[in-house]
């Protein structure tokens, strides 16, 4: 049985059910030729197996993740555990429902002492390169033992304060305090092999599906357990290197209001935020309106530019707003990350009337019902006892609403009378 694949190798109706959700849209996103970053997915599939084969990665399962590490290292030109032009990778878990509890993002997996050391003796600015590794050593004490390393904090603080005064002498002692107290607290030597921290991150990833938080979830959610969870693994771009690098988060609307323009102005924006020459992937907080004023348009205008046709090629294909994780590297967009963005019930009424009228109403659209939520709307609509489409749906003409009568049989909707709109 092919339990794995390459983003473009897959294309069956069922797609959803092998990537799970997120890794669907990147798949797809990848077909509509935006910049993703190379890489394969590990599908549902080897999740069963996993569990049938007593929670053990299975030889077969072994066999081809290897064959598609050499497929990605032909790709990037890069080879995975070597220290000359090494290949990191990120992995990402995904499932066709939103699961909470399941393993979070990890990046720089493959990254080593004797790496860092080779790729500090090439490199005028070495910081970033330990930065990674620091990170890589905290993010893989939390996934693989749920510990958390209190002195990575402390070389956080003093790498922000004291960051272009350092000596690669002064953050091996930074390293080796760190892999002390990760000995202490989880009575092992950090690993040292690439492909060893791969596999045990995969297996903690497969594990992380049967966690007491997820198993909740999907008993309450009446989830089946065999519908599995997928692991997309990718080549890692780096936001950290040098001022032309960066990493952020928008969202293509607002997921407050639903917006994505100044009511005054009328000039677009995201909601999201921009982090220059950083490594922290975690930018879920203090959203702020980026818009052609912000420092993400000013100091690299082209790629603000790419985020406005991407996130304008995404909402066309896929008739939804997004939120999308993005790094720079080197003045080159990446993207990390796609999946439908979270939003209150106003956004989502907005939303939906917004993309219908900009990407259906005015084209022939056989699948009219089916590009509309009926059920978001409806149910925002029953909040009001005599609530007003001509606010919604201004403008428009007896025939360009007849399809939301006919579409849905829904109660809300059948005592609005014709009468109310205007030709």
């Amino acid at each position: 049985m092919k339990l794995v694949y390459l983003f473009n190798e897959y294309s069956e109706k069922d797609i959803c059910d092998k990537f799970g959700k997120n890794g669907t849209f990147l798949s797809g996103s990848f077909a509509l030729g935006l910049n993703i970053p190379n890489g394969f997915v590990i599908t549902t599939d080897a999740c069963n197996e996993y569990y049938e084969n007593n929670q053990k990665i299975n030889e077969e399962t072994k066999e081809q993740i290897n064959d598609y590490i050499l497929k990605l290292e032909q790709l990037t030109g890069k080879r995975f555990g070597y220290s000359d032009n090494p290949l990191l990778l990120t992995l990402q878990c995904y499932s066709k429902n939103e699961i909470p509890g399941i393993m979070d993002t990890i990046s720089n997996v493959g990254l080593t002492e004797v790496i860092v050391d080779n790729l500090s003796k090439n490199a005028n600015d070495f910081i970033w390169i330990w930065e990674c590794y620091f990170k890589f050593i905290k993010d893989y004490a939390k996934t693989i033992y749920n510990i958390d390393l209190e002195t990575y904090e402390h070389i956080k603080n003093i790498l922000n304060d004291k960051k272009s005064t350092l000596t690669i002498e002064e953050l091996k002692l930074f390293l080796d305090k760190l892999k002390r107290e990760y000995k202490l607290k989880t009575k092992t030597e950090f690993p040292n092999n690439s492909e060893e921290q791969l596999y045990l991150i995969i297996n903690a990833c497969f594990k992380s599906w049967s966690n007491e938080r997820a198993n909740i979830y999907r008993r309450d959610a009446d989830i089946p357990f065999k519908e599995g969870m997928a692991i997309c693994i990718q080549q890692m771009p780096f936001g950290n290197m040098n001022k032309n690098c960066g990493i952020g988060s928008i969202y293509t609307r607002d997921p407050i209001t639903g917006e994505n323009k100044d009511k005054f102005s009328e000039k677009k924006y995201f909601v999201g935020n921009f982090s220059r020459q950083s490594v922290d992937n975690k930018l879920d907080v203090n959203f702020d309106f980026i818009n052609e004023e912000s420092a993400l348009a000013t100091e690299f205008p082209d790629i603000y530019k790419q985020l406005k046709i991407i996130s304008r090629t995404l909402e066309k294909h896929y008739k939804d707003m997004f939120k999308i994780d993005f790094v720079i590297e080197d003045n080159k967009l990446f993207i990390t990350q796609i999946c439908k963005g979270k939003r209150t019930a106003k956004a989502s009424l907005k939303i939906q009337c917004d993309i219908f009228i900009e990407y259906i109403l005015n084209r022939k659209d056989e699948s009219l019902e089916e590009k509309i939520n009926y059920n978001i709307l409806s149910n925002n609509l029953k909040s009001d006892k005599k609530t007003s489409f001509d606010l919604v749906f201004s403008g428009f003409k007896q025939r360009e609403i007849e399809p939301l009568y006919k579409a849905e049989k829904n109660p809300t909707l059948k005592k609005l009378r014709k009468k109310d709109y205007k030709k």
